[in-house]
């Protein structure tokens, strides 16, 4: 699995795009990214998570869960994260959904089919909160 990091420019957004068969050896690869920007005392981060070209089965999606959940340091759910997931495939829906388990985190993630959904959300959100 190929991963990709990109911080949009003068937004709280970074985009992380895996590619390719999923390895659970890169999901480190994807939080040693968003602890470049995370600062849990700042501005709210926007985490899209594109799995659009992902390719993973069921025990990916088990091991992969496990792994997110049981690290140490910075996890989903965060304060001052957000975790946004784009993808059409059954496994990437299962593995949202699964999020909302109490032993996955118990959090509410929003998913979109396209990036472009999913970008336009996080501007409106962090344009919502930053005016309340």
């Amino acid at each position: 699995m190929a991963v990709e990091t990109q911080k949009l420019p003068n937004e709280p957004i970074l985009i992380i795009t895996a590619k390719g068969k999923f390895t659970p050896e890169n999901i480190e690869t994807s939080f040693n990214e968003i602890n470049k920007y995370y600062d849990p005392d700042g501005e709210m981060l926007y985490i899209i998570s594109d799995n659009t070209e992902l390719d993973m089965s069921f025990s990916d999606v088990v091991t992969g869960l496990a792994s997110v959940t049981r690290r140490e340091g910075f996890r989903f759910g965060a304060p001052n994260s957000m975790l946004i997931m784009v993808g059409t495939s059954e496994m990437v829906r299962l593995g949202t959904e699964a999020m909302k388990q109490k032993q996955y985190g118990n959090l509410e993630v929003p998913m979109f089919d396209n990036i472009d959904d999913a970008i336009a959300f996080a501007r409106n959100h962090h344009k919502e909160n930053a005016s309340s």
